[in-house]
């Protein structure tokens, strides 16, 4: 089962990073700072949050986008989903 709230090391691990380069570049606003619920003490990360963040990063989110876009200009009346 994959949790959808991960603790701080969960989501570094998930990154790839230890916990304070994970936290470094939260800080630095390249990765999404950590949910906050009343009552919670610790933080929680959204892993779809992180997940889009380590995408767009990557350059799959813009590799994703230009397959859409060339099947659009090679297919234009092909059914959109």
């Amino acid at each position: 089962m994959i949790e959808r709230m991960l603790s701080d090391k969960q989501a570094a691990r998930r990154a790839g990073l230890s916990v304070p380069t994970f936290m470094k570049l939260v800080h630095e606003g390249l990765l999404p700072p950590p949910i906050k619920y009343p009552g919670i003490k610790r933080n929680l990360w959204d892993v779809v949050l992180l997940d889009r963040s380590l995408d767009k990063h990557s350059g799959l989110l813009n590799s994703v986008h230009n397959a859409r876009e060339e099947a659009r200009r090679r297919f234009p009346n092909a059914q959109q989903s």
